[in-house]
Parts: structure tokens; C-alpha cells; sequence
């Protein structure tokens, strides 16, 4: 049991420290779509988003079964453990998704700035074209 919560602390860090470097990137998107969750869905929805959230905190950041136990009262350890791993994944998929979107930006990026690179010689080429 206590192997569990050591590596579920250890990929909360990891995965705290990795949503540092992307969170700056995807700030502004994460803000985008909690807004559009806020209005779709109304305030019941997002009590609910916000109390899994806080849960997830709360497993994550327990350094022992009594604290896990704080985090849902009345919920059996297997439970809590179930709830636990569905975070991380959870955790996991999010990360990758994120890390997704920042390389399709950087390709994005990447293509706009070859396409930009290679209108001058273009043009050259053109003009020198229609001077022979």
C-alpha cells in the first residue's frame, strides 16, 4: 500500500512539474475551454469537475492511507485506489494531449516560417526570369 502512494506522489510530481512548462503554453486554451465548459454545462457540472478535481488533489498529494481516507470519506481503500489510478490516467492523457498541441503549433510554425523563407529567392527568380 504504501508503494502505491509513493508512486502516485512521484508521477504527481512529475506531472506537476512537467504542467509547469506546458501550462504557460496552454494557459490561454485551458482558460478558452474552461469558459465554454462553464457555459455549457452550468453550475452543477462544475461543482462536480471542481470537487474531482480537489479529490484528485487530495490523492495525489496523500502521503498515507489515513489521508487518502480524508480525501473521500466512506470510500473503501480499493475504491481510493481506483480513484487514484483513473487521476493519473487521467493526468497522463491530459499531458499528452498537451504535448500534442504544442507540436502540431510548432509544425504550424515551422511550415509558415519555410513558406515565408522561400518567397524571396522566389521572386528573384521570377524577376530573372522575365529579364532574359
Amino acid at each position: 500500500m504504501k508503494k502505491l502512494f509513493i508512486s502516485m506522489s512521484v508521477l504527481a510530481l512529475v506531472l506537476a512539474s512537467c504542467g509547469d512548462a506546458s501550462g504557460e503554453a496552454s494557459g490561454e486554451e485551458n482558460d478558452a475551454n474552461s469558459a465554454n465548459t462553464e457555459s455549457a454545462s452550468g453550475a452543477e457540472g462544475n461543482a462536480d469537475a471542481s470537487a474531482s478535481v480537489d479529490v484528485c488533489d487530495c490523492l495525489m498529494n496523500a502521503a498515507d492511507e489515513n489521508e487518502a481516507q480524508a480525501c473521500a470519506p466512506g470510500k473503501s481503500m480499493e475504491e481510493l485506489m481506483q480513484m487514484a489510478q483513473d487521476c493519473a490516467d487521467k493526468m497522463i492523457d491530459d499531458a499528452v494531449n498537451d504535448a500534442q498541441d504544442m507540436m502540431d503549433g510548432a509544425m504550424e510554425d515551422a511550415e509558415d516560417m519555410m513558406d515565408g523563407a522561400m518567397e524571396d529567392p522566389q521572386k528573384a527568380m521570377e524577376d530573372a526570369m522575365k529579364g532574359m
